[in-house]
């Protein structure tokens, strides 16, 4: 189900996870909505070692890229 709502909570933390307003996977691609200007540029950084550590753990290429907006 929300396999990739649980990894993106543990990869990103609680700050930022409280900060995110909707995460959505749709055909392998991750749509992250912050609120927070800052962490949007923050995550949009980080967007590779992101998608690296939600398939990591989750076992499986889970998600290809993440579009945060």
């Amino acid at each position: 189900g929300d396999v990739y709502k649980r990894q993106w909570r543990q990869v990103v933390g609680p700050v930022i996870a409280a900060q995110t307003r909707q995460v959505r996977l749709v055909k392998g691609t991750l749509y992250v909505h912050v609120q927070s200007s800052v962490i949007r540029n923050e995550l949009m950084m980080q967007r590779e070692a992101l998608v690296r550590a939600i398939n990591e753990k989750s076992g499986m290429a889970l998600v290809a890229g993440i579009v945060v907006q």
